[in-house]
Formats: C-alpha cells, sequence, structure tokens
C-alpha cells in the first residue's frame, strides 16, 4: 500500500513539474511571439506642407518663382519669409502681385519687404523663401505611420481585454476616414478621441484583437 501510494504521488509530481516546464515554456513562446508596439494618442492641430524657393532682391523688392502645381497655394497678400544668405535674421515678405514667365512654365512672385532689414541688402542678393500653407486645423492629428491601407483606411487601437486568465493588452482594428495628410501626419475622424491609444508601431504584422506588449 505504501509502496504504491508513494508511485502514484511520484507519477504526480512529475506530471505536475511536466506541466509547470511546459507552462513556463509556452509563456516564454508567447513572450518572444508576442509583438512588441509603441503608441501615440490623436492631438488637436494643423496640417499642411511648406513651400521653399530661391528668391532674390532689387529695387526694393524680393523676387521668387514656382512651378504651376504650387500656384494654386500662393496668392497676393500671402506672407511668406525670406532668409538672405550669411544673415540670421529672417524677414516677413507680402506678396503684391504675380506674373507667369512663359519662357520658363514658371509664376513669379513680386513681394516688398513686411519689415525692415537689421543689415543692408544689395541688388541681385539672394536668400531662401518659404511659405507654410495650411489645409485646416482638425480636432484629431495622428502620425501619418499609425494609418493601415487595406481597402480602407484602419488604425490598430490598443485596449485592456479580460478573461478567465486575467487581463491582456490586445488591439482593435478600426476603420477611420482620412481628412487630410502631409508628408507626417494625417487628420482622420471615427470613433477616436484625445485618449485613444493607437499603435504606431509594431514589431510585427497585427491582426484584429491580437495580443500585443506596449513598450516605451
Amino acid at each position: 500500500m505504501n509502496a504504491g501510494r508513494a508511485n502514484v504521488l511520484k507519477a504526480i509530481a512529475a506530471f505536475l513539474a511536466v506541466m509547470l516546464l511546459m507552462t513556463l515554456v509556452s509563456n516564454k513562446v508567447n513572450f518572444w511571439m508576442t509583438p512588441e508596439v509603441t503608441t501615440t494618442r490623436p492631438q488637436k492641430g494643423q496640417l499642411g506642407f511648406q513651400i521653399t524657393e530661391t528668391g532674390s532682391y532689387g529695387d526694393g523688392q524680393v523676387v521668387f518663382y514656382t512651378n504651376l502645381e504650387k500656384e494654386p497655394y500662393l496668392n497676393v497678400g500671402d506672407q511668406p519669409t525670406v532668409q538672405f544668405a550669411n544673415a540670421s535674421e529672417r524677414l516677413r515678405l507680402v506678396i503684391e502681385s504675380k506674373t507667369f514667365d512663359e519662357q520658363s512654365q514658371q509664376i513669379g512672385y513680386i513681394c516688398r519687404l513686411a519689415q525692415e532689414p537689421q543689415s543692408s541688402l544689395y541688388d541681385g542678393q539672394r536668400g531662401t523663401v518659404r511659405f507654410t500653407y495650411t489645409f485646416g486645423t482638425y480636432d484629431a492629428v495622428i502620425p501619418a505611420e499609425c494609418i493601415v491601407y487595406e481597402g480602407g483606411a484602419y488604425v490598430y487601437l490598443v485596449e485592456e481585454a479580460g478573461s478567465v486568465l486575467g487581463k491582456s493588452t490586445i488591439v482593435r482594428k478600426t476603420q477611420v476616414d482620412v481628412l487630410a495628410r502631409d508628408d507626417f501626419q494625417a487628420a482622420v475622424s471615427g470613433s477616436l478621441n484625445e485618449t485613444s491609444e493607437l499603435v504606431r508601431f509594431s514589431s510585427k504584422a497585427l491582426h484584429h484583437e491580437q495580443r500585443v506588449r506596449v513598450i516605451e
């Protein structure tokens, strides 16, 4: 009886040891197979892009040219800035008129200086003209890399999910509408708010309701 009982206890102990080992191995495998993600949150902000051209000074004016594609974004009354070579200050300009150069097929912009320069300028002096065109202000602006295009525009929301085994972190694939975007950011609408946590980068491809591990 005692020998039989001892054998049963040994078998149970061996079984529990195997189960424990399998659990540890499974947890370690799951740890390495679980995608690591970084996250971000939507923010209210503006979207636009910057136009950068070379301008030249002469007769108290600054003239610069752009191609036809940029013409809709620059109008009389707009206020670009210019920074001349070897000068630290950036001067504000006002576009007073536009011309079309048939030979180069470019639009010319004649600007006046809206402020007095601290250093003297000379005819032919060249500088960098910059103008930021703004699409508008939006309630939810996110990094462009958050968006996944798969027959539509989607983001992955990071959420806590509960089960009999406890809580885990998962992602939910959520469709959004892209209202506007530039090279780095996108304005979106959908079921997002300022507390929504979105995947910005993942170490592996994701799918709906997949477990993930958030890293800093």
